[in-house]
């Protein structure tokens, strides 16, 4: 495909996405008016619905699966791997430190 080709593919799809997009904005602007007129209302009311929803949520769930994180973070931090771990990134990062020779 030469470049003329391409160019023209894509004047095509620029043209089609602003017609396409001119097509969403005349299709909307009812519901965009209508938002915009009553914002405090929308901001408030959707507010309140996510309020509700999630006080609506099982928390069981959610505490189920931040006990085994927490737990988990616990025993790996508990390793007496990590104490190597860190030591190593210790001194492999400080830059006034050259490597030891092999």
């Amino acid at each position: 495909m030469n470049l003329r080709a391409r160019r023209r593919e894509v004047l095509f799809a620029s043209a089609r996405l602003q017609l396409e997009r001119d097509q969403w904005m005349r299709q909307t602007q009812s519901l965009r008016t209508r938002v915009a007129a009553h914002r405090e209302w929308w901001i408030l009311s959707s507010g309140l619905a996510g309020g509700l929803i999630a006080g609506l949520l099982p928390l069981h769930g959610f505490r189920r699966a931040g006990r085994l994180a927490s737990r988990t973070l616990s025993f790996v931090l508990r390793s007496p791997l990590i104490a190597l771990l860190f030591a190593s990134a210790a001194t492999k990062s400080d830059p006034a430190k050259p490597d030891p020779p092999p």
